[in-house]
């Protein structure tokens, strides 16, 4: 019987099994709720087949026939997530079965329930959709970049080819961590210039939670400068991010942990650069390249990348130009269903 371990919860599948004997109250069928008792304390509906519970993973129900299995599902997050912000931990947070018993559980009447209930799955089944669509279309501009271009590593049509570091006129990672460390940031008031990091990278938005540098901080990094339609790409940890900061964005500086691309005038169209890097990047991690556990800009450099024609590369820039004109669309409408879940969520169990 396959052994559901705490990081499947998010598989919905495990691919560990257990060849013992086993009871069969310890088998967890289609439809249950399963909480993983450490690191975040979520609840989820298991879909993954017959399995055994493992240590650490609790099957939950309702022995009270005044209370909706789907009530107690929708009601749970609420009394976790607080459990879980409150949990003292040194590397990993651990539920307890004893703070899980005390959650205290309202249990208006059974129509009531329902209702409740049904508002919600009616919403979540309104966001799924909507971040379906947006996984659709990501698909879709993949599907249209090989069409066109074929594998940009394989490069089975024959495009001309030429190294990276041909087509950039700057392109290094940041300053030496001596020279930027936390106790350099000031306070936004003082600011001159905001720092880059990786969340920037890896969260594809310039506007987050950041870090700033005065003037005498900044000049003595300004040739760590990025400015608007530059790239940044993360560098240690999770390696390959790729953001291209948007031209609304701020000038900055990059932190130790990002590389700085900057391309040559009239070369790649920037949203082609993008996706060939990207397949690059893929490709040189699950092969051991140059970029499995770091990455250098003089590596990087001198990888050969395909150089079809740039008629050809403006062509599938307004293709995915218009695929990101409805992704947009449907992020917003995405963001107002899930305020209104959020809503309704803190309205019944606030």
């Amino acid at each position: 019987m396959p052994l559901i371990r705490i990081r499947d919860l998010k598989n919905g599948k495990s691919d560990t099994y257990y060849k013992g004997d086993y009871l069969d109250d310890y088998v967890v069928r289609n439809g249950d709720y399963l909480i993983g008792m450490d690191g975040e304390f979520n609840i989820v509906e298991w879909e993954g087949g017959n399995a055994l519970l493992n240590q650490r993973v609790c099957r939950v129900d309702t022995c009270n026939s005044s209370l909706l299995r789907r009530f107690l599902f929708k009601y749970l997050p609420i009394p976790l997530k607080q459990i879980e912000e409150t949990t003292p931990f040194v590397t990993v947070k651990h539920l307890s079965s004893k703070k899980l018993l005390q959650i205290e559980i309202p249990i208006p009447p059974l129509s009531e329930q329902h209702r409740i209930v049904s508002e919600l799955d009616s919403l979540s089944g309104i966001i799924e959709k909507k971040r379906e669509q947006l996984k659709e279309l990501d698909n879709l501009a993949q599907a249209v970049f090989y069409e066109m271009f074929g594998d940009p590593v394989r490069n089975e049509k024959g495009w001309e080819v030429k190294t990276i570091k041909e087509n950039v006129t700057e392109m290094f990672i940041g300053p030496f961590g001596s020279s930027l460390k936390t106790d350099c940031y000031v306070d936004k008031a003082d600011a001159y210039c905001m720092v880059y990091e990786q969340k920037h990278a890896i969260r594809k938005n310039y506007n987050l939670d950041n870090h700033y540098v005065d003037k005498n901080k900044y000049l003595e990094l300004k040739r760590f400068s990025v400015y608007p339609h530059d790239f940044i790409m993360s560098c240690r940890g999770t390696i390959g991010e790729i953001y291209r900061i948007p031209s609304d964005a701020p000038m900055g500086i990059i932190h130790p942990s990002l590389m700085k691309i900057r391309l040559k005038d009239n070369t790649y169209n920037p949203v082609f650069f993008e996706k060939v890097l990207q397949q690059i990047i893929k490709e040189q991690s699950v092969n051991g390249g140059c970029v499995k556990m770091a990455i250098t800009a003089k590596s990087l450099g001198m990888i050969l990348a395909i150089f079809p024609p740039i008629q050809m590369q403006n062509l599938f820039a307004e293709k995915i130009a218009a695929m990101d004109r409805q992704k947009t669309l449907i992020q917003q409408s995405l963001s107002e269903v899930e305020n209104l879940f959020h809503s309704r969520m803190d309205n019944y169990f606030g």
